[in-house]
């Protein structure tokens, strides 16, 4: 009986996870490039096979199996729907591929593509105001007075038919290497980019990849389950009460 209380406070722990999840995808819902999160369940060994001993002590309880475990949260890179805009400095990502940005730490990715122009001509990010780098990792500077800017589908801005820089557009290896930071940005966590064949298209911004109606239907089925396992832990409690407190008496 103690081991179906662990088993139902694992799956209370695990469903927790999941709803936090779900709840942050939810949240990033009409975040321009959020890509979604999915919490992935493991299996949790056996006490005994954890401490590596050949057999188990009870091989009933074996049989039954072990909890469900929060496994690392990984993410779903699917490309967004493209959403046309009016802004000729928002840009969307047409593949795989990152923007270049400026991080805290060094270079930073993302895939939100809302640009703006700072004061000093400086390409920002319209979100933390972070530069924009160029494919030499270099800031962008536009021409405020230079007139309409066009962003062709290799990345390359021009104003008044000069191109000014080349927007640094790089792909990696292995995408679920790369950490969030917070704020739609990636750190490659010491992975190499290298060039993307993404396409950049101007006016335009991806969508957020998180479907609401999936999400929401996600939440729901969690947060049953979370009820059911604290109904469960709620009637075994009381199993074991009447055990050492009734059967004790008859007996």
């Amino acid at each position: 009986m103690i081991y179906g209380l662990w088993q139902s406070a694992a799956g209370m722990q695990t469903n927790l996870l999941l709803h936090d999840v779900e709840a942050n995808n939810l949240a990033n819902v009409d975040t321009v490039g959020f890509k979604r999160q999915m919490g992935v369940l493991t299996q949790r060994p056996a006490p005994t096979d954890e401490r590596g001993s050949p057999r188990h002590s009870l091989a009933s309880l074996a049989a039954l199996g072990t909890q469900s475990w929060p496994g690392p949260t990984v993410t779903d890179f699917s490309a967004g729907t493209t959403q046309t805009s009016g802004n000729p400095l928002d840009v969307a990502l047409v593949g795989r591929g990152f923007l270049c940005v400026r991080g805290r730490d060094g270079v930073a990715y993302t895939r939100d593509g809302r640009l703006q122009m700072a004061r000093d001509g400086r390409l920002v990010t319209a979100t933390g105001g972070r530069e924009v780098l160029d494919a030499g990792g270099r800031s962008i500077t536009l021409n405020p007075t230079a007139g309409k800017v066009r962003i062709a589908p290799d990345g390359t801005i021009r104003q008044g038919g000069d191109a000014v820089a080349r927007l640094g557009v790089v792909d990696f290896p292995d995408l679920q290497r790369l950490r969030r930071t917070g704020g739609g940005l990636f750190d490659a966590e010491g992975q190499t980019p290298r060039p993307a064949a993404a396409q950049v298209r101007q006016y335009a911004l991806e969508s957020s990849g998180v479907e609401p109606t999936r999400s929401i239907v996600s939440l729901i089925e969690v947060m049953r389950a979370y009820q059911l396992n604290a109904q469960m832990i709620h009637m075994q409690d009381g199993m074991l009460g009447r055990a050492v407190n009734d059967i004790g008496r008859v007996a």
